[in-house]
């Protein structure tokens, strides 16, 4: 039996044992929502006191401790339940004002991310990227769903291992573990997929390229396991022909863009789009009883990302499929069940705290997905229980649920009737009644303050992201107003996003320009410009000279600017002849002045962001 303790939130000593060891009566952990849920008895000897809020829950395994904070904590008349997640969650709570790793590897984005925060950085991704983080948690940046996260600009799979985080670009590893499934699918639960099988491609390139002759495609090497080929047209629109000398891009001739097509194609088959998807779902407990188990337990040393070699009889093929969740029986370190599939799990752009996408939110009509915010109803399911020595029948008020210890994590009050209900967690300033701070009649909610992530209007039409800060509204042509903090004003239609520009700035300066013509002038930005993509329009208003008759020609404004620091860099060239008339010989000549006069232009600047 693996040990498990309780570490106190005021212990952050962690080579050392934990404050108390538990005796729980179950203690599980679920991959795919990286959630431990464990169950304790209300015990005489008050183990059950030292699980609360913050507090880490300490699981041994194979003589290294995995730790666990707790954020969620249901108490019972007869056990406690908490709820924890790894240590990493930590990060939850810690901002990141302005991190930009620029033209930076994984390892070192990474770093950046978790300086000081005590967490170690590992990777192995070697893509040069650079993203911006501004005002965002360091989950959210690393895991968000948003186009900078680490995710998003790096790629990479992500395993937590307390205070050290991996980000590779696989996790897992090909041990030779193979398995034919087939035998009890009770227990088995097996689900293959063709749907999206493919065996021979017609490949297209820019501009419509194709392969030469009538069978313009190219075959899988296993076409023949298929009552029939599996046809899909794919372009790869990247594959071009240059059309001048001068272009960059593109294959020299249609006969080497031609080739680069089977290429892809060839790599397409390699990578599995002729082989179906599969998932498997096992019960390792109820097929332990079994007789097919013995086939079976090689299973239980495989980890998360491990990949396993399946073979399917129908078929006659092998098809690769990893370990994409699991639950594990954290006192036995056995696995309770366990899913093999083709792609590893999505968890972690769903978890990047409240940042996640609105379809994890909303219906398709643009309703509230009740299963959604049941995370926030469990937070508080303590403060609402009922206990039979306090649950009071009223006259007036229907019913009265209420916890006089501020000691106890369900410290509070409940009271409720025809009228609605109201909810309070502190005492009035003489301690003789509640202060009711929230209640929830028939004309609406009443509260101090309102927590949640998303506001949403009866139609759907209008949304707010409380904590990102986003606001959303549809127009009935389609698109939508959005006012973001990380994107700022703009309007979305489609794929398509149009920026307002809110900000403006012009000015006109004055330049004296050098007898080499040349000319320099550095303009800093009001600070509101810091850090925006602005542009800049700068012309020439007018050009003096102290010479009367003075011809102009080749001028020419250079700029060059700095978004971070809200910086304008001018310079530019003033090409001046200047001539005059001199007598000679009752004659009168043109002749250019050899001297330098000087020359003063005025520039106009117009900056919009």
């Amino acid at each position: 039996m693996n040990q498990i303790e309780i570490y106190l939130k005021t212990n952050t000593n962690y080579e050392m044992n934990g404050d108390i060891t538990l005796t729980p009566i179950s203690c599980t952990y679920k991959a795919s929502e990286h959630l431990v849920t464990l169950e304790h008895p209300i015990d005489d000897i008050g183990r059950w006191k030292y699980i609360d809020y913050e507090n880490v829950i300490s699981v041994e395994d194979d003589g290294k401790k995995k730790r666990y904070r707790i954020f969620n904590v249901v108490k019972s008349l007869c056990s406690i339940t908490a709820y924890a997640r790894p240590i990493f969650f930590d990060l939850i709570d810690t901002i990141l004002l302005d991190v930009r790793p620029t033209n930076k590897t994984g390892q070192q984005a990474l770093e950046d991310i978790l300086k000081g925060t005590g967490f170690t950085a590992h990777s192995n991704i070697s893509t040069l990227n650079t993203a911006y983080y501004i005002r965002k948690n360091i989950v959210e940046a690393i895991l968000g769903d948003d186009e900078n996260s680490f995710l998003n600009r790096w790629g990479g799979e992500v395993l937590l291992d307390n205070f050290d985080i991996y980000i590779n670009d696989k996790i897992g590893s090909d041990n030779g573990v193979r398995v034919e499934l087939g035998y009890n699918l009770n227990e088995i639960e097996e689900d293959i997929n063709i749907e999206e099988v493919a065996t021979r491609i017609i490949p297209t390139g820019y501009n419509g390229i194709m392969l030469e002759g009538n069978t313009p495609w190219v075959d899988s090497p296993l076409i023949n396991k298929y009552t029939k080929p599996k046809m899909r047209v794919i372009n790869f629109d990247d594959v071009k022909v240059k059309e001048s000398e001068a272009d960059e891009e593109g294959f020299n001739t249609i006969e080497e863009a031609r080739q680069e097509l089977v290429k892809r194609c060839n790599k397409l088959y390699e990578e599995g789009i002729d082989k179906p998807s599969v998932n498997y779902k096992i019960d390792m407990i109820n097929l332990a009883n079994t007789t097919a188990y013995k086939d079976y337990i090689k299973l239980v040393t495989v980890n998360e990302g491990d990949t396993v070699t399946c073979y399917i009889p129908g078929l006659d093929i092998d098809v690769k499929a990893r370990v994409i969740d699991y639950e594990e029986d954290l006192m036995t370190g056995e696995y309770i069940s366990l899913e093999l599939g083709n792609a590893i799990s999505n968890f972690f752009k769903e978890q990047a705290d409240v940042q996640s996408k609105i379809n994890n939110i909303l219906n398709s009509n643009g309703t509230v997905k009740g299963n959604e915010i049941q995370g926030f109803l469990d937070a508080t399911k303590a403060k609402l229980v009922a206990q039979k020595e306090i649950g009071q029948l009223q006259d007036v008020r229907a019913f009265i649920w209420q916890d006089l210890d501020p000691n106890s994590p369900s410290y509070g009050c409940m009271i409720g009737g025809s009228a609605g209900i109201q909810i309070s967690q502190q005492r009035t300033p003489d301690g003789k009644d509640w202060d009711f701070t929230t209640a929830i009649t028939a004309e609406g909610l009443i509260a101090d303050k309102i927590v949640g992530r998303l506001f949403s209007s009866k139609n759907g039409m209008t949304k707010i992201w409380m904590e990102t800060g986003t606001f959303e509204s549809e127009l009935p042509d389609g698109s939508k107003i959005v006012i973001s903090p990380e994107k700022g004003f703009y309007n979305k239609f489609g794929d398509s996003e149009r920026e307002y520009y809110h900000l403006n700035y012009y000015d006109l300066r004055n330049i004296e320009v050098s007898n080499t013509g040349t000319w320099s002038l550095d303009i800093t930005l009001p600070n509101e410009f810091k850090g925006k993509k602005f542009i800049v329009d700068c012309n020439y208003k007018e050009i003096l000279s102290s010479y009367p008759l003075t011809i102009f020609g080749n001028q020419r404004i250079y700029q060059d600017v700095d978004y971070e620091k809200g910086l304008i860099k001018l310079s530019g060239t003033i090409i001046s002849q200047a001539i005059e008339f001199y007598t000679a010989d009752n004659k009168t000549y043109l002749m250019s002045y050899k001297g330098n006069k000087k020359i003063t232009a005025k520039i106009s600047i117009n900056v919009i962001a």
